[in-house]
């Protein structure tokens, strides 16, 4: 191994020496020798020679840190021995200058402790790995020994760098040395005195001193243990070579992996923009205007200095302008013409050249976006967003590669407010957010007189351009006011007749040669004189050149009659003349065409949305030609674009459902104005044919309402939309089906509103034989599609199905409401107005069910529209609609007591199912009318008089019928003790009331009712009880108010079988067992027990048929005996235990308790019948039952169930020792009632059990269901009343008015039959498979005998499923 000079290492190791020999003092250099090894140096300290103040106990531990440094110093001398071999003194030397310093900072012990520790803390960092660094440099002699390194050279090198590192070691520990004295002598050499140490050590940390030598003891460590590493791990290093490779080699798979997946990231990302901008076809309006553009026509605009100056102002576009001087007005240029002086045109010409220039200019950059306002193409008014959506849709095309311009698209769409879509405010900030660059760019904007808001849409268009170096070319009409008011003269142009004249003399040049060439005039024809006249007689309308060579090129007309036609353009004529012709062209046609043009005409004009061609074509055929199915037209575009004389042409545009779709519109906005610039009441000055082909909006809107009509009612089917009951059909496939219904559905209402009824028309064929559809016409349409039940479910549906139910409801409102507004005078004959006022009476009652179905059911129909088939209508009837009859709603509530003193509204009502099912018991508190009145009845001693406990029990079968009826007078002391404070201040009244599952008990307030029958009486009669709860004496003065005691407020809970009765107030649970005196043939209340009151949430239940209770607290889980009166015992015990508790109930068998939580869709399940409580209970019932036996005085029985009973909640069943997984799970999913059942195999679904209405009533109720044995038999739901801890009573009530059918069945408790055939699994929704009940044993469940293959569960837990259908 090759070294280093040691007579290099030996000068730095002798100038170490002299320099820390210098900071000694004279009498101490005198003592100072060397030591020749470590042992010397720990034998010498250890016989106390070196440290002679310092006592045994005080020197154990500084010497056992010592012992650790000493060891790491020798192992540093053994790797210098091994690199540099320098003279052994060197060693000695320093063995003797540590043995120094030891004797002179023993002189201060809380020191010398301080100096050990840095000593030790030495040995952990800096001097920890020479050991190994030792074992490492005898291997590197033996591999160097066998020649097993190559380049030698470079190892010598590696070397160096590691022994200079220890000749740097060997001098800090000097430096250490010397640092270490000068801390405890003086600058005189003397010993310093301990708080002059400890004043310098509180100025510098004691560490602090040392950290610099610290931290290069680690660096010169590190440096060799490098050094080591490369010579000792070549190999290791080739290898790591390799791994670097190979890792290289997957981190640029999985780098291109990497950016694959954000590649389709982005795509997904600009999908979902794309879909959340929603834009407008926008290109078919460019590129039509494109097709039409004759050669080297629409260049005179670039021409003009105005338009060049605009275009370059101040040389902006290369950047060497400042652009951003000038406002956004300053950047818009307006061009306006007359309708058909080719505006769309030139506005595609200048889209065109903005590109050209750009592309044949590189220094240029800027962007060009546009939008064409054509109401011809998208058949309606165009709002402002839909130019903004198309403008943001191109900006996104354009960057779809740049992240900057995508994390924006992302952020807005992400950060949105208004919903799935865009909003405009949201499409603006975005805009102007990305037009804010230093990128210019081009808007071209045509027709902005047609948007449904020009002034609007400019103003918000200058907000988003201001402060961006957007610039804005309009096209337009010249009467839109905001351009008029902003743009300056030197930013507007004109198009007039002179600009245009070159471009209709060619076009009309080279039109002429074609006819020329067709012999389509004769050969002596003057040609400069015909171009002549044609160009002086467009007077600069491209749109009435072209319409005239239409109207010249058709086969209809001969030579001569061409030449006639234009030997008459003598003055100008206008769009209106040129219209007029083509209307008598095509008058020429056969009738056949000729009423298809006039149809086609009235559905262009006043359609309220675009039709596609499947869709038009159906609006034009009769109901009988639709019910033959052969109507179809072969070649149906051709026979619309002939027929109409080419004054409408086709429209192709891509499409989501198909490869393309058809739609028609008129060749320019001024034809359709032409066509509906008509009135009936105001006579316009046109040719005969006008009336024929241009029909009024009143007249149109008549027509197509009666269209619709006829649509819905003879070629609509009366059935679901689907073709089964219990089906959606999806929007797709009933367009496909039905093409016009979206239309007819939807719109006739529409068409109906813009009707005038102010007059009848008398007359119904106009003097062209052009049958017109009258007012009584669409009356007894409306009037017999009323009448057709099946037609207007079909109707419902399809609202719901194509979401327009809410507007379309409110639309009929408002125009029966408007028809019935109208006087009589306005309206003639007197019978036509009769008629008028039956139709929207029956309409307004038919918007009436229409808007309660919608309030009800709202959420199920917007879901589901078929369910309006289903449970809808039994539940919210109509005369309109035809009732289901698979499913009856019953109201069971109380009717009113006859009685003048009791009010006619009742206070509260509560309802309870027998343990059975079978038996219904109703509590209902009438309070008396001097309290319903209170207000006028100032003296409070008579407000408590006549109030009425009414308790009936009804039978859950048939009709019914009651059992029982008993009233019960009220004690005013019980309402004097109840009401306190409350009714002073307000409506709101605290009443407790319970029954008992056996529906033989019952309380109100502090008294519990019990129901017997006595031995001989067939009778049977109430027997009472009253709770001891405190009795305040109620200090009040009659007519001054009361004194305000403190509101009672408390809960009573009565067990099942009516032994007991828990009084939950807010300080304890106090419990009563109800006791018989056979002495007083009278009931007493028998105190249980009591605990204290920290019930979470109500988290209470009863034993089914034990006196024991279950009740959770925040931490723990209790069981409760009844009929001892002991205290509750801790079940389970658990931190915050109750707080995740959703749900406590007992098992149907009672041997088990089930825990529902919060964070679970699973119950907890635990075994009772290792409890004591739960034994003891046994014992009691037991004994109990045997008492009762020879009871004179019985409880009223109640008859068992039929089938299988249970009630909403999670059902567990047992059988022995264990708990089923196979439990029933009823529950209310928003507004329907499901059942968890398990199929044969082995599958998990959901019985759709019934749908519920909207109703206030229900949100409070629990409901019940009684499964039936066989599938005859009806499945029954009841929805109960259950107690609210408050009740509102109003001071005065107003009458109320009398109920409709429907409102009489929102009162609990309800009754709802159900025919099983009509239920069906929740999960079909193509195909629906019926439930069968026949096989759905829920009584075997219920009697504890279980399937083999359901799952079981010891008493720890299990979690819970749906019950097993066959």
């Amino acid at each position: 191994m090759s070294r280093i000079s040691a007579t290099v290492a030996n000068d730095r190791f002798a100038a170490a020496r002299d320099k820390f020999l210098a900071s000694v003092p004279e009498h101490e250099r005198k003592i100072f020798s060397t030591c020749d090894s470590r042992q010397a140096l720990l034998l010498e300290i250890e016989d106390k020679k070196s440290l002679g103040h310092m006592k045994n106990k005080a020197l154990a531990k500084p010497l056992e840190r010592i012992h650790r440094f000493s060891r790491s110093l020798e192992s540093y001398f053994k790797v210098v021995e091994i690199f540099i071999q320098s003279n052994p003194q060197y060693t000695a030397i320093l063995w003797g200058a540590f043995r120094l310093v030891l004797q002179l900072a023993s002189n201060f012990t809380m020191f010398f402790e301080k100096l050990a520790a840095l000593l030790e803390s030495l040995s952990d960092t800096a001097f920890f790995q020479y050991e190994s660094i030792i074992d490492a440099l005898e291997q590197e002699a033996e591999y160097e020994k066998a020649d097993f390194y190559e380049d030698i050279a470079d190892r010598h090198a590696r070397f160096r760098i590691a022994e200079n590192a220890l000749c740097d070691v060997y001098v800090d520990i000097f430096e250490l040395f010397r640092r270490v004295w000068q801390i405890f002598t003086r600058k005189d050499g003397r010993s310093r005195r301990g708080l002059i140490i400890f004043t310098q050590l509180v100025w510098k940390p004691f560490d602090a001193t040392f950290s610099d030598l610290s931290a290069r003891f680690q660096q010169n460590r590190n440096l060799l243990n490098i050094t080591i590493g490369l010579n000792h791990y070549e190999e290791a290093s080739r290898e790591r070579l390799k791994e670097e490779r190979f890792r290289r080699k997957t981190d640029a798979a999985l780098q291109e992996q990497n950016e694959e997946a954000q590649r389709e990231q982005q795509l997904k990302t600009i999908e979902r923009v794309q879909a959340w901008l929603a834009p407008p076809e926008f290109k078919v309006a460019f590129e039509t205007a494109q097709e039409l553009r004759y050669s080297e026509t629409a260049t005179w605009l670039f021409e003009l200095s105005n338009y060049k100056d605009w275009r370059n102002f101040q040389t902006d576009l290369d950047g060497s302008g400042d652009g951003n001087s000038l406002t956004a007005t300053d950047r818009m240029f307006w061009v306006s013409g007359k309708p058909g002086s080719g505006k769309t045109i030139t506005a595609a010409a200048c889209i065109q050249d903005l590109r050209q220039r750009k592309s044949l200019t590189p220094s240029l950059e800027y962007d060009v976006y546009y939008y064409f306002f054509s109401q011809v193409s998208r058949g309606c008014e165009i709002l402002a967003l839909d130019a903004y959506r198309a403008i943001a849709f191109q900006l996104l095309q354009h960057y779809r590669q740049d992240k900057a311009i995508l994390d924006k698209f992302g952020f807005a769409m992400y950060q949105q407010t208004s919903g799935p879509l865009a909003s405009k405010a949201e499409l603006l900030e975005l805009l102007k957010l990305c037009f804010d660059n230093d990128r210019p760019c081009f808007l071209v904007l045509d027709g902005v007189d047609e948007c449904s808001a020009p002034d609007s849409f400019l103003k918000e268009l200058e907000t988003m351009a201001s402060g961006t170096p957007a610039r804005c070319l309009f096209f337009s009409r010249p009467n839109v006011v905001w351009l008029r008011k902003n743009i300056t003269e030197a930013r507007r142009q004109s198009i007039t007749p002179e600009l245009n004249q070159d471009d209709i003399c060619r076009y009309v040049r080279h039109k002429i040669a074609i006819l020329m060439n067709e012999d389509l005039f004769p050969s002596s024809t003057d040609i400069s004189n015909i171009i002549e006249r044609l160009v002086r007689g467009s007077n600069g309308m491209f749109l009435w050149a072209r319409l005239m060579f239409t109207y010249l090129e058709s086969p209809a007309l001969t030579s001569w009659e061409r030449l006639t036609t234009i030997s008459e353009v003598e003055l100008i004529e206008g769009l209106d003349g040129i219209y007029e012709r083509i209307l008598e062209m095509i008058h020429k046609f056969p009738e056949v065409q000729r009423q298809l043009a006039r149809r086609v005409f009235l559905w262009l004009t006043y359609a309220k949305k675009r039709l596609d061609n499947t869709e038009l074509q159906e609006a034009l055929t009769s109901p009988e030609e639709l019910r033959n199915g052969n109507s179809k037209l072969v070649d149906f575009d051709s026979a619309v674009v002939l027929s109409c004389g080419s004054l409408v042409e086709a429209e192709i545009q891509p499409s989501t459902k198909q490869n393309f779709r058809t739609f028609y519109q008129f060749i320019h906005l001024s034809a359709k104005e032409y066509l509906s610039n008509v009135s009936d009441s105001i006579p316009t000055p046109r040719g005969k044919l006008s009336s024929f082909y241009c029909v009024s909006m009143q007249r149109a809107s008549l027509e197509i309402c009666f269209i619709c009509l006829g649509y819905l009612m003879y070629h609509t089917p009366a059935q679901p939309l689907s073709g089964q009951l219990d089906v959606s059909i999806c929007t797709e496939s009933l367009e496909d089906t039905f093409p016009f219904l979206r239309y007819a559905s939807t719109r006739w209402v529409e068409h109906l509103l813009d009707c005038s009824f102010l007059e009848s028309y008398d007359h119904s064929r106009s003097q062209h034989g052009s049958f017109m559809i009258t007012q009584e016409q669409v009356l007894q349409a409306v009037s017999r599609f009323l009448g057709l039940n099946l037609s207007l479910m079909a109707w419902v549906e399809s609202q719901y199905t194509f979401g327009s139910a809410s507007r379309t409801f409110h639309d009929q409102r408002n125009w029966a409401m408007r028809m019935l507004d109208l006087p009589s005078e306005h309206v003639h004959p007197t019978q036509h107005y009769k008629r008028l006022r039956d139709v929207a009476n029956e309409m307004l009652a038919f918007t009436h069910d229409l808007l309660k179905i919608n309030a009800d059911w709202k959420r199920t129909l917007n879901a589901d529209p078929h369910k309006i088939w289903g449970d809808v209508t039994a539940f919210t009837s109509s005369r309109f609609l035809r009732s289901t009859s698979a499913v009856s709603v019953k109201s069971l509530a109380p009717e009113l007591p006859p009685d003048d003193l009791v009010s006619g509204s009742c206070l509260c009502t509560i309802s309870q199912n027998s343990s059975g099912g079978t038996e219904l018991g109703i509590l209902t508190i009438f309070p008396s009318k001097v309290f319903a009145e209170r207000d006028k009845a100032p003296k409070v001693g008579r407000w408590f008089s006549n109030w009425v406990i009414k308790y009936e029990i009804r039978e859950l079968r048939g009709t019914c019928n009651r059992k029982g009826n008993f009233r019960i007078p009220m004690e005013d002391e019980d309402l004097i003790l109840q009401f306190g404070r409350e009714l002073n201040g307000g409506s709101r009244i605290h009443f407790p009331c319970s029954i008992s599952s056996n529906i033989n008990v019952f309380s109100v307030l502090r008294r519990v009712f019990t129901l017997r029958r006595q031995a001989g009486s067939r009778r049977p009669k109430f027997s009472t009880a009253v709770l001891p709860r405190q009795n305040r004496s109620l200090d009040y003065t009659l007519g001054h108010g009361w004194s305000r005691p403190q509101v009672q407020d408390y809960t009573l809970r009565l067990s099942p079988n009516g032994k007991f009765i828990v009084d939950s107030n807010r300080l304890s649970l106090d419990v009563y067992e109800i006791m018989m005196s056979d002495a007083q043939r009278r009931d007493y209340l028998r105190s249980a027990g009591s605990t204290p009151n920290l019930v979470v949430r109500d988290l209470f239940c009863f034993h089914p048929r034990l006196p024991l209770a279950a009740f959770a607290e925040v931490s723990s889980l209790k069981l409760w005996n009844l009929s001892t009166k002991c205290h509750p015992t801790t079940f389970q015990s658990r931190s915050e235990y109750g707080l995740l508790m959703k749900d406590i109930r007992f098992s149907t068998c009672g041997k088990h308790l089930v825990i529902a939580d919060w964070d679970s869709d699973f119950p907890e399940i635990l075994s009772l019948e290792e409890h004591g409580e739960y034994r003891q209970a046994k014992d009691w019932m037991a004994n109990e039952e045997k008492q009762n036996q020879s009871s004179e005085q019985t409880l009223l029985p109640t008859k068992p169930a039929g089938g299988s009973f249970h009630t909403e909640g999670t059902l567990v069943t047992t059988s022995g020792d264990v708990a089923l997984v196979s439990t029933a799970t009823l529950k209310r999913n928003r507004n329907q009632l499901t059942m968890g059942v398990l199929m044969e195999n082995g599958g998990e679904d959901e019985v759709s059990l019934l749908d519920v209405p909207n109703w206030s009533c229900l949100k409070d109720s629990r409901f019940s269901v009684s499964l039936p044995k066989t599938a005859e038999d009806k499945v029954d739901i009841v929805f109960n009343a259950v107690a609210q801890p408050w009740y509102d009573y109003p001071r005065e009530r107003e009458q109320k008015p009398e109920r409709s059918s429907d409102q009489g069945k929102e009162a609990l408790p309800i009754l709802v039959s159900k025919d099983t055939r009509a239920i069906r699994l929740a999960s079909d929704h193509v195909t629906s498979r019926k439930v069968p009940f026949s096989s759905l044993d829920l009584s075997r469940a219920l009697n504890d005998e279980h399937p083999n293959e359901s799952a079981k569960s010891h008493s720890k837990g299990c979690s819970s499923g749906p019950l097993r259908i066959g």
